[in-house]
């Protein structure tokens, strides 16, 4: 399966003529030096460690918690072998040297670089005095030869039995068995295993991928430049490319369900920040006992299928109770009887993934789904009327849509017509209806984090566009998850607005956010000017460049700005 005639250049030492082994020595490219009458050589060799799936931990120097490469350690040997001198590949071990990352607690790794040892100790037999080190190029991914399904195998590439001729039919189609499960996905005699694969030519996905392709949106490149360069050259060139969209980040599609609240809950819980968090006995919401994340959703009026609110879901293992966070500034109270709608993250992550919106009430998407599905909800509750539908993304490539107005019984494909300026479309869709909208989309780079030294400090940028090349792309979407779709040309894109203000003594006692000491006026920046006639998610940001394991990271101070204008 994997490479094994490819072989670097060397000779047999003891053949050599000592005029030959001079030669050899003397030459800066084989790597190769005396120490203490031993000849040492330095040797580089490029591996492959194929894993199971997306569970990759430990593989870039950020990744801190993780402090072995590893493979999903949780299931058992799965740290990465250091080969070193053998010449037996074995990729997985737990009882010989596995890779340790810049966190090692002997310190023996440098940035970018993995040592090798077992115990946070040196294994002396790797390598000669145990130096042996590892440098990550690439993490990439594939789909898998199972038959794609949204809910049990989104991931997947081949397709189905239909039940009428023999013939093969996506997930949605007349399929000869219910699918229940992701073995079902990979079950021979319910599926076409021979499709998904570039020879056949037929796959099941809506964007026409093969599992034996490796395309570039799989690729994550985990190397770092060692180039030295100034702190603004650095600074301002990946400015401009987050600007641009051409920063590429790495994410996964959210998988989204909807469950009854069950009643009403067991506390009225308690304040924590300005967060109300209220509890509910057991875990209510599907998530796995082991779960430690907190989920994005919304609270929905069963009997008003009004939208209540944005909140977090989680869930307790040391007192079994499902918690919500409510949004305490809105001062609201707890519907006992709603439905609450939320997303879970997913491991396959892509610089350009295959977004799935979702459109329909959580009644009819817990009916159609009821093991959930993957995509995001686009929070408007459909019920025969004209309403304005926003893509949670911005749309770069149009795939595919289909829908139901039976539960899943059936699905019609349609065609589906989004404006490219506003990012949504308009249309009457049926209460009983749900649709899913596949398209191409970028994936957000940016993360949230505290704030930390500024090595080297931009300026504001400011835009509301839908303007790709002017922060409407990727920039505005990644920093408030919202899209840009204004299209006027003026003041888009402000960019570099000093900073005014600060210390001057004599102007008075203003201060950042009031009265301050004397010899200090507020910080100000040029005015930016945005029409008041265009309903459009408008952000500033102040960039500043830092650094995280003597890795330099690009960050920004941003706020969201808000017309105050009734729309």
């Amino acid at each position: 399966e994997w490479d094994t005639s490819t072989k670097g250049y060397g000779v047999v030492w003891s053949t050599l003529s000592d005029a030959n082994k001079a030669k050899f020595l003397q030459d800066p490219e084989n790597n190769i030096y005396n120490d203490d009458g031993d000849l040492v050589q330095v040797r580089y060799r490029v591996r492959v460690i194929e894993g199971l799936g997306d569970s990759w931990e430990g593989i870039t120097t950020q990744d801190i918690s993780n402090d072995l490469m590893s493979y999903d350690r949780q299931v058992g040997a799965s740290y990465v072998n250091a080969q070193g001198k053998s010449t037996t590949a074995l990729d997985y071990s737990t009882v010989t040297a596995v890779y340790y990352n810049t966190q090692h607690s002997s310190g023996l790794a440098s940035t970018g670089e993995w040592s090798a040892g077992k115990n946070s100790a040196l294994v002396p037999s790797v390598a000669h005095n145990g130096l042996c080190f590892a440098v990550p190029i690439a993490l990439v991914q594939r789909r898998n030869q199972g038959a794609y399904h949204p809910v049990f195998n989104s991931e997947g590439c081949s397709l189905f039995l239909e039940s009428s001729n023999g013939y093969t039919e996506p997930w949605y189609g007349n399929l000869e068995y219910i699918i229940n499960s992701t073995s079902d996905c990979f079950d021979p005699i319910k599926t076409r295993l021979d499709k998904g694969n570039i020879s056949s030519g037929t796959e099941g996905r809506p964007d026409s991928k093969f599992y034996d392709a490796i395309y570039a949106s799989d690729v994550q490149d985990l190397r770092m430049s060692s180039k030295r360069l100034p702190l603004t050259e650095i600074r301002e060139k990946y400015k401009r490319m987050g600007i641009a969209g051409d920063v590429r980040g790495f994410e996964a599609v959210p998988f989204t369900r909807a469950v009854d609240t069950g009643g009403a809950p067991v506390s009225s819980g308690s304040w924590e920040g300005d967060k109300r968090v209220i509890y509910f006995t057991g875990d209510i919401f599907g998530l796995a006992v082991t779960s430690t994340f907190e989920y994005q959703g919304y609270i929905v009026d069963k009997a008003t299928d009004t939208l209540r609110k944005v909140l977090k879901i989680g869930y307790s293992t040391s007192n079994n109770r499902s918690r919500v966070y409510l949004d305490g500034l809105l001062a609201d109270t707890w519907v006992v009887d709603s439905h609450v709608i939320y997303e879970t993250p997913q491991t396959h992550k892509q610089a350009s993934p295959t977004w799935t919106d979702i459109i329909g009430s959580p009644a009819n998407i817990a009916a159609t789904f009821p093991n959930g599905v993957e995509g995001q909800w686009i929070p408007v509750v459909p019920d025969g009327t004209s309403k304005e539908y926003k893509l949670n993304r911005k749309q770069s490539t149009r795939l595919s849509s289909l829908f139901t107005t039976n539960s899943g019984a059936s699905w019609t494909v349609s065609g589906l017509s989004v404006s490219t300026t506003s990012n949504s479309y308009t249309n009457s869709e049926s209460a009983t209806q749900i649709r899913l909208y596949n398209y191409e989309t970028q994936s957000h780079f940016t993360a949230d984090d505290v704030n930390s030294k500024v090595l080297d400090l931009g300026g504001v940028f400011a835009t509301g566009t839908s303007i790709n090349k002017r922060g409407g792309l990727e920039l505005l979407s990644s920093l408030i998850n919202k899209v840009g779709t204004a299209s006027y040309n003026g003041h888009v894109g402000l960019e570099n607005m000093l900073i005014q203000g600060g210390y001057a003594a004599g102007v008075g006692t203003d201060f950042i956010f009031g009265t301050g000491p004397a010899g200090y006026q507020k910080l100000r920046h040029d005015v930016i000017n945005f029409p008041t006639t265009v309903d459009t998610a408008h952000i500033k940001a102040l960039d500043y460049l830092s650094s995280e394991n003597s890795v330099a990271k690009l960050m920004y101070a941003y706020k969201e700005m808000v017309h105050d204008f009734d729309w």
